[in-house]
C-alpha cells in the first residue's frame, strides 16, 4: 500500500455512458475496497492521534458492504463470503470504537473526570481489535487481495444475464426495489426509537446505493433526492448517537461507586434533554412533507432516466 491514500469518490464518476451492470460492480468493488484498505493501518495504529481514522474506517465498511448488497446476486458465492465476512468483522471493530469515540469527545467539554477516565479505558481496551484486524489482513492487502480474486471471477461470469444489461436500464429498477423496504418502515412520531433505527438502517442503505447506481440514475437523484436522505441521515443519526451515549453511561452506573454514579447521572439528564430536543427535530420532519417528498421521488417515473 502507497503512504497517499488515493483520492475517494462518493459516486461513480468514471463510468462511461454505456457501461454495464458488470462495469459498475467492478469499479464499485475496486473504489470501495481500496478506501477500506487503505484506512486499516491508520485506524489501528494512528487512533489516538485522530479519531477520525477510525470514522472513516467504520464508514469505508458500510460502503464495501454497500457494494455486495446492491449487486447481490451477481458474485460468485464462494468468494464473495469472504469478503464479506472480512467486511463485517471490520465494520462492527469499528462501530464499537467510533461509538466510545463520539462519546469520550462529548464529554472531555465538560466536568466529568470519573465518566471519562472509566469510557477512555474501555476504549482503549477495543483498540487491539483493530490492530489484529489490520494484521489478519496484512495491513489492508488482504482486503484488496479478497476483492481482486472477486473481481477476476466476476470478469469471466456468464452465467448472469443482467452483468451484461446497461447501467441505465438496471439502475431505476435496482434502486426502487432497494428503496421499498425504506419506505414501507417509514415510523410515525409515537413510534419507539427502534423503529427509527430501523428507519435509519434501511434509508442509509439507500444512500450508499444512490452513490454506486448514479451513473444509471437521472441526475436529479444525485442533485435532488441524495441530499434528502443526507438530512435525514443528519436527523437520526443524533438521535442514534445520543441514545448509544445513554447506554454506555447505564452500564457504568452499575458499578457501586456513588461519585461516579452522582456524576453520571448529572450528564445523563443533560444527554436526555438533548435527545428529546432530537427526536422533537425529527418528528416535525415527519410531520412536514419531507416524507412525501422522498417517496415521491423513489417510486415510478422519477427513477426512469
Amino acid at each position: 500500500m502507497g503512504a497517499v491514500m488515493a483520492e475517494f469518490q462518493k459516486f461513480l464518476n468514471d463510468l462511461p455512458s454505456d457501461a454495464t451492470v458488470r462495469d459498475a460492480a467492478l469499479a464499485a468493488l475496486a473504489s470501495r475496497a481500496t478506501a477500506l484498505a487503505d484506512v486499516l493501518v491508520p485506524a489501528a495504529e494512528e487512533a489516538e492521534a485522530d479519531v477520525e481514522h477510525v470514522h472513516r474506517l467504520r464508514v469505508s465498511s458500510r460502503r464495501t458492504a454497500a457494494v455486495l448488497r446492491v449487486f447481490a446476486g451477481m458474485w460468485p458465492q464462494k468468494r464473495v463470503g469472504k469478503l464479506r465476512r472480512a467486511v463485517t468483522k471490520i465494520r462492527q471493530a469499528a462501530g464499537d470504537a467510533r461509538d466510545l469515540d463520539v462519546l469520550c469527545a462529548e464529554l472531555s467539554e465538560r466536568r466529568a473526570p470519573l465518566t471519562l477516565a472509566k469510557l477512555r479505558a474501555k476504549r482503549a481496551a477495543l483498540q487491539p481489535k483493530l490492530q489484529k484486524l489490520a494484521k489478519r489482513y496484512d495491513g489492508g492487502e488482504g482486503i484488496t487481495t479478497l476483492a481482486d480474486s472477486l473481481a477476476e471471477k466476476l470478469r469471466k461470469e456468464q452465467r448472469v444475464a443482467e452483468l451484461d444489461v446497461k447501467l441505465v436500464e438496471w439502475a431505476p429498477k435496482r434502486l426502487a426495489r432497494m428503496a421499498k423496504p425504506f419506505l414501507k418502515a417509514t415510523p410515525s412520531s409515537d413510534d419507539p426509537m427502534t423503529a427509527w433505527h430501523e428507519y435509519r438502517i434501511l434509508g442509509k442503505r439507500v444512500r450508499y446505493a444512490i452513490e454506486l447506481l448514479a451513473p444509471g440514475l437521472p441526475e436529479s437523484v444525485r442533485t435532488e433526492v441524495y441530499p434528502q436522505f443526507e438530512r435525514l441521515q443528519e436527523l437520526l443519526g443524533g438521535i442514534n448517537d445520543l441514545a448509544s451515549a445513554g447506554e454506555h453511561l447505564l452500564a457504568l452506573k452499575r458499578r457501586k461507586d456513588e461519585a461516579l454514579c452522582r456524576e453520571i447521572e448529572v450528564i445523563s439528564e443533560v444527554f436526555r434533554s438533548r435527545l428529546e430536543i432530537e427526536c422533537e427535530r425529527f418528528r416535525e420532519w415527519l410531520a412536514s412533507d419531507a416524507p412525501a417528498k422522498l417517496r415521491g421521488a423513489l417510486v415510478g417515473k422519477p427513477l426512469a432516466a
